[in-house]
């Protein structure tokens, strides 16, 4: 979850969603559930990044889980401009880093 000028922004395994201050759903957007597991939102201008990681938690631990993938949608009206499945050789992403317009992304080894 994200919050930004008063707009919520929430992901779930299925869907990415704008919502105001009162409720309302602003816009959704459906996310590919087959692969989606821990993701994290970040702002870049007016656009929303959307970074699935690749992994799930099961208790303490962390496991692979879906596909790592890049997404970037618009913040205002929910439309995508781009999906990127990222392949790391069976890693997860653990972090990312937003600079303007470039993205650094590192990557962690489950034990």
């Amino acid at each position: 979850m994200l919050i930004k000028h008063g707009i919520i922004y929430y992901a779930s395994k299925q869907i990415l969603c704008a919502i105001d201050i009162n409720g309302t759903i602003i816009w959704q957007a459906k996310l590919p559930k087959e692969i989606t597991g821990k993701s994290t939102l970040a702002f870049n201008d007016t656009m929303l990044v959307f970074v699935n990681q690749g992994y799930a938690s099961k208790g303490q631990s962390k496991i692979l889980y879906g596909t790592p993938y890049l997404a970037v949608i618009n913040s205002k009206t929910g439309e995508q401009y781009f999906l990127k499945k990222i392949n790391l050789e069976a890693n997860a992403i653990s972090d990312f880093k937003l600079h303007d317009n470039l993205i650094c992304l590192s990557a962690f080894i489950p034990v």
